[in-house]
């Protein structure tokens, strides 16, 4: 007779949730899933020695059989989302007894906010030839500020008419404390030095000096027209009337909106003359992929897309149809290197 030993299953199991971020409070610890937080789809967990795997289902749930003490690891989550704090032992690798459940907590850090009394970083336009301009077109505004009296509030300057010209469009880097702002046409303001294209990077590390500097140009946005106009008859006295030359090209080139991802990788810029997406890679801001947005559309001739905001991995693009026939507005994405029409 041979003898067979029996070999002990046990289940452990649990959910990968989306935490809710606080600040020391005791309603949303990290790490513990209340209620309110929503289980996690897709997440690859995986338990060792046995080296079985599973996915989490709908709601975040996970189970696996499995022989004896286990390590398991949690793999494969969102790019957006990280772990959360490990002072409730969350760890994507866990050392586990037989029939044990644990949970495992990511979070999302754009959602996070450490105070309610945050600064507001804003763009203002000044009229004129920006050549030497010395007045702010970029300022921190803190809370209870206003903009229009310096003395109120502390309100930082932070870059400079001659040092950006016309901007519009924010993305904020808010780890490495770098701000990166567009070019954009404006009636009766020049733009920088750099051009229409321009995207301008401003290190806001030391708030007594901040250093602005050129980060890279879009190309193809319009600067043949903008050409013609060299200095748009604009005068160095920005209180002087103009009668700028491009009032029809306001909103049909150059650049529209700027937003970042959630790892602060990539730069997102829409071109409004050719209706495209620009993705920069920040490490590297020669490298440029640009994505066709397309027409929304289906009885409009003429399309522009200026707003963007990137959420969880895409990227959303808002749209307008411009001619006199029909008018519009349409959201599209961005996901997967592709862009679909999401609404209109």
């Amino acid at each position: 007779m041979i003898l067979t030993p029996m070999i002990s299953y046990a289940q452990i199991s649990g959910v990968v949730f989306q935490d809710i971020p606080s600040d020391s409070s005791t309603l949303n610890m990290y790490g513990v899933k209340d209620t309110n937080e929503k289980g996690i789809a897709g997440v690859k967990v995986t338990a060792y020695p046995d080296g079985i795997s599973t996915t989490t289902d709908s709601n975040g749930y996970w189970e696996l059989n499995t022989t004896g003490d286990t390590r398991v690891e949690f793999s494969s989550w969102p790019s957006y989302l990280e772990e959360s704090s490990s002072s409730n032992n969350n760890s994507s690798v866990r050392f586990v007894p037989n029939g044990t459940s644990i949970n495992f907590a990511l979070y999302d850090p754009t959602e996070y906010v450490r105070s309610l009394s945050t600064n507001l970083i804003t763009t203002l336009q000044t009229n004129g030839l920006n050549i030497n301009n010395d007045n702010s077109v970029i300022k921190i505004v803190p809370p209870s500020s206003s903009t229009q009296d310096n003395s109120v509030g502390n309100i930082i300057d932070v870059a400079k008419a001659k040092e950006v010209g016309s901007v519009w469009g924010i993305a904020y880097d808010k780890s490495n404390k770098i701000l990166y702002t567009s070019a954009m046409l404006r009636r009766h303001v020049s733009v920088g030095a750099k051009g229409l294209g321009a995207i301008y990077k401003v290190d806001l590390r030391d708030l007594n000096n901040p250093t602005v500097s050129h980060f890279t140009t879009i190309p193809d946005v319009g600067n043949d027209q903008m050409l013609l106009y060299p200095d748009r008859n604009l005068s160095s006295d920005f209180m002087e009337p103009s009668h700028d030359p491009v009032f029809n090209e306001v909103g049909r080139i150059g650049l529209g909106d700027i937003d970042i991802d959630e790892k602060k990788q990539k730069l997102f810029i829409t071109n409004i003359k050719n209706n495209s997406l620009v993705e920069v890679d920040i490490s590297n801001p020669s490298s440029q992929t640009s994505y066709p947005i397309g027409n929304p559309f289906s009885t409009c001739t003429d399309v522009k897309s200026w707003g963007i905001k990137v959420h969880q991995d895409k990227v959303y693009v808002g749209s307008v149809c411009t001619n006199n026939v029909t008018s519009g507005a349409a959201v599209s994405v961005l996901e997967s290197n592709s862009i679909t029409l999401l609404h209109t």
